[in-house]
């Protein structure tokens, strides 16, 4: 087991495009197929407190889970990044857990994620008995052998355990070494009870315990492309011609807008992230975008359905269509190239600006988790 400080995470991104107009459905899916075997999978599941005590440490999950995912994706081996959310609190609370499932869909993860707001506890021991076992035996892990499962939970208060209907944490450790997951333990604060417990728990599922600041001690590094990247990836947003049935659209436009809520730091993180991603034309992961829907061959230009369509676009002729699409293709690509340009420029930017900081500053939440991630990614073979 490693013992190390910490501090606090989570990401955002943006990318390319290719204008496109599509059209066989087989011939994409073969190559999605052959992507996907080349791909390796990494998990990573966060089971977070988010009782009253959390809040600070909550606010830098919010602005790091761009960074994390962005730093995952750094491998040498070609990597897929899926990332799962429990937030957990206790009974009598306004919920026990909220359970977001594994997805490779980063934004839709981060539009939930800054939703939340710390509150409720107030008597110490909350439902992490719950939480962990649902993290473990409910979440949607892939079954690819060589897949890099881990969780992390992160929290300020020891389980209850006089909850005579939960499964004890001990026996979720259980589980989790049979379905090959690992369990990194995160504290927050100095209770020595939970760090007992932590301890325990990283100690019999192959994971590692850190204690971090109360607060989580974000340090955000800023760079002088931010606030053009913040810009751009507003920008982008205008590029997407919302597509699919009522419900898609909503999530869709949930995300879009979670994409222009985004700080500047956690904006060009995302911006980062989705530079590197294999379908140049997303603003975002997820359905709801004709763009993309059209590149990824989903939809043919000719065969489109008026009811899904926004509504400026129903009342035009398959000629109009194409141009306000061809436009739209072409305005999108442009903005993705500005926003590549600059994300390579920040990086190497911020590569010499982590140099600088002190060591307080490097032993945070979100460098040590991305540590931990690259030491337990070596044992599966992925190399950074």
């Amino acid at each position: 087991m490693k013992i190390s400080k910490i501090l606090i995470p989570l990401l955002v991104c943006s990318s390319f495009i290719t204008p496109v107009i599509a059209a066989d459905k087989t011939q994409n899916t073969t190559q999605q197929n052959q992507q996907q075997v080349q791909q390796q999978i990494v998990e990573v599941v966060f089971v977070l407190d988010t009782t009253g005590s959390m809040g600070g440490l909550l606010e830098g999950a919010k602005s790091k889970i761009w960074y994390i995912a962005n730093e995952i994706q750094n491998a040498k081996t070609n990597v897929e990044v899926r990332i799962g959310l429990i937030a957990y609190r206790d009974r009598g609370d306004d919920y026990i857990t909220k359970h977001f499932p594994i997805t490779s869909d980063i934004h839709s993860i981060y539009a939930e994620l800054i939703e939340f707001q710390a509150g409720g506890g107030g008597d110490a021991p909350e439902s992490v008995n719950q939480a962990l076992y649902e993290a473990v035996q409910q979440q949607n892990w892939s079954d690819a052998h060589d897949t890099l499962r881990i969780v992390f939970l992160v929290g300020d208060a020891p389980p209850k355990m006089n909850y005579q209907d939960d499964v004890k944490y001990m026996q979720t450790v259980k589980l989790a070494k049979q379905k090959d997951i690992i369990i990194n333990t995160i504290l927050a604060g100095n209770s020595q009870q939970t760090k007992t417990v932590w301890q325990e728990i990283a100690q019999n599922a192959n994971g590692s315990f850190s204690q971090i600041a109360q607060d989580g001690n974000v340090t955000i590094v800023k760079t002088p492309f931010d606030n053009e990247i913040q810009h751009l990836n507003i920008e982008l947003n205008t590029t997407v011609i919302l597509y699919g049935s009522a419900a898609v659209k909503k999530q869709a436009s949930k995300v879009m807008e979670s994409i222009a809520l985004a700080k500047p730091a956690a904006s060009s993180d995302m911006a980062s992230y989705n530079s590197k991603r294999k379908i140049k034309s997303r603003v975002f992961a997820g359905d709801g975008d004709l763009l993309q829907e059209l590149e990824l061959k989903n939809e043919v230009l000719g065969a489109l359905s008026d009811d899904k369509l926004p509504a400026n676009m129903q009342k035009m002729d398959d000629k109009q269509r194409r141009l306000y699409i061809e436009n739209m293709q072409q305005k999108r690509s442009e903005i993705q190239t500005k926003i590549d340009k600059l994300a390579k420029q920040r990086s190497v930017y911020m590569a010499e600006q982590i140099k600088t900081l002190s060591a307080k500053d490097k032993n945070s939440f979100d460098e040590n988790m991305v540590s931990i991630i690259r030491e337990q990614a070596s044992e599966k073979g992925i190399k950074y």
